[in-house]
């Protein structure tokens, strides 16, 4: 939190693959500060991961490769498709 005021939301990141929630937590960071909200264990291979989450009313959202590079561009375009990221 790069603010002079306490932020608070929450967040969840999923595996784009199968769908799961890998995370999902509330959270609450000080001004000027910054969190651990949870733990995500190391995949055996490789994934993208969807981070969707608020800070107030604003909702964001952003993506994860995760894994050991180098990754596929196959895989990469796949998920990406996946997400619909080049529609927003």
């Amino acid at each position: 939190n790069d603010t002079l005021a306490p932020k608070s939301g929450s967040a969840r990141v999923r595996d784009v693959d199968s769908g799961r929630v890998l995370l999902e937590a509330p959270f609450v960071i000080p001004a000027n500060g910054r969190i651990e909200i949870g733990r995500i264990p190391v995949p055996a291979g490789q994934a993208m991961w969807s981070i969707d989450y608020s800070v107030g009313s604003q909702r964001l959202r952003g993506h994860y490769l995760a894994g050991r590079p180098p990754f596929r561009l196959i895989d990469y375009r796949r998920w990406f498709d996946a997400l619909k990221l080049g529609n927003e």
